[in-house]
């Protein structure tokens, strides 16, 4: 009886403390600098959102001109229109993202003071915790993906938004554009496959501490070149010299975007 006693009393001093623990980080989460710490989690997530709504919108481009190709029905001022409703998700994903991050935000922090099924490991877990540092938790798990995506997106949908603009001389701007949206794809488009995951290698390389010269910008510059030149060296050259000028404007922004929006977003993390 008396061992029976001693445990109950046990676990209901760690229930209680757990719950003083709990009480005290959701206390927390109203001081302004774990609300500052959330709102890195909102850009990160919006941006995520706005990014993914990009390369969703470019993924229904290009099945439509692939599918119009094979058929023999292409509709060139469609593909044109879908790709700039693509260009057109970014903004409208970025701000359905920052709409709903506060939910997802909250969503994630409850599961973080929730019941566990093993009360003093969670004591353990949330001994040292405070309302920072759980919103600094959650704001770190989109770290990645809040750089990344973005890069993805800017590495696939930004060579042709650079290349509209010399469209719009022409006598039918929206059917010469879907027909060389259609031809990069064909030509060039496992080169922004490759710059694609160039940038998500350069994202986590960022995010361990390595890369923040100017070096892997130059070197994914070449290696996207290169890519491109197979087979595109057979056409004259032409596809090469193309992705050569394109990403000269490209890369580099893209990178340095990159790198200090990351030191921005940990400075006000640490």
């Amino acid at each position: 009886m008396t061992t029976t006693f001693g445990y109950r009393n046990h676990d209901a001093t760690v229930a209680h403390r757990l719950e003083l623990h709990r009480r005290r980080i959701r206390e927390g989460l109203a001081a302004p600098q774990a609300r500052a710490r959330g709102r890195i989690f909102r850009r990160r997530f919006a941006r995520s959102l706005g990014a993914g709504g990009g390369l969703l919108g470019l993924l229904v481009t290009l099945v439509q001109a692939g599918t119009g190709a094979l058929t023999s029905s292409h509709d060139e001022a469609l593909t044109a229109v879908l790709f700039f409703l693509s260009l057109l998700a970014v903004p409208v994903g970025y701000g359905l993202g920052w709409t709903v991050a506060p939910t997802v935000e909250r969503r994630a922090l409850g599961r973080a003071c929730a019941a566990d099924d093993d009360p003093v490991a969670a004591l353990d877990a949330l001994r040292h915790a405070t309302g920072d540092t759980v919103t600094a938790g959650v704001a770190r798990a989109w770290e990645v993906a809040g750089l990344a995506l973005p890069l993805i997106a800017a590495a696939l949908l930004g060579p042709l938004t650079l290349h509209a603009p010399f469209f719009l001389g022409t006598h039918h701007p929206a059917h010469e554009f879907g027909q060389w949206i259609l031809l990069s794809a064909m030509i060039v488009g496992h080169a922004h496959l490759a710059l694609g995951y160039f940038s998500y290698r350069h994202v986590r390389r960022l995010t361990n501490g390595v890369g923040v010269s100017v070096r892997p910008a130059i070197e994914t510059w070449g290696k996207t070149v290169l890519v491109s030149a197979v087979p595109g060296v057979l056409l004259v050259g032409i596809p090469p010299i193309i992705t050569a000028v394109t990403g000269v404007f490209l890369v580099g922004p893209m990178f340095y975007w990159a790198h200090r929006t990351l030191q921005a977003e940990r400075a006000q993390l640490a």
